[in-house]
């Protein structure tokens, strides 16, 4: 049975090595039906400026960030960002976050128990800026299925959703 299943897996097998525009792919991040990548290529002096960012997979709840709950089944660039270049992503169950060069962190899909933190539990389908953490560029974040962590660069971590069992 086992071996069955490999094999069924190995069929749905792809390669993403080059994005659109032949840019490399630098980072991956998964949900639960949603995969983000960010491509681009680095600077010649090797300092990071940030990649662009593309997501693929099932729309529920926005989770994509193209202002629908379609699904996508190739790598499609979040034209909200286009002007805000991606150094970092996360992705809970059916929500994305990122963060920009400046350290604006921005979130987008499935609100459920306000875990994009905007103030309220809505879906949100393309990628809006935490305004709450202007204050404090973000270094790093990661997601739970309905919660949010932030780090920021001044040593600060941010939680918000489901609050549950110390979450």
């Amino acid at each position: 049975r086992q071996l069955k299943a490999a094999a069924a897996a190995a069929v749905n097998q792809t390669a993403l090595s080059v994005m659109p525009g032949g840019n490399p792919v630098q980072a991956v991040a998964c949900g639960k039906d949603h995969m983000v990548l960010l491509a681009g290529a680095q600077s010649l002096d090797d300092e990071v400026r940030g990649y662009s960012l593309y997501t693929l997979g099932a729309g529920a709840h926005g989770c994509l960030g193209h202002g629908d709950k379609y699904d996508c089944a190739a790598p499609m660039r979040v034209a909200a960002l286009s002007s805000h270049p991606v150094l970092s992503i996360a992705c809970g169950e059916y929500h994305t976050c990122c963060i920009d060069a400046n350290g604006s962190l921005w979130s987008w899909g499935k609100g459920a128990a306000g875990s994009l933190g905007h103030g309220d539990t809505a879906d949100c389908l393309y990628p809006t800026q935490l305004e709450f953490l202007q204050h404090d560029p973000i270094r790093t974040v990661a997601c739970g299925s309905n919660h949010t962590v932030a780090a920021s660069h001044r040593g600060f971590a941010y939680t918000w959703g489901w609050g549950e069992q110390g979450r």
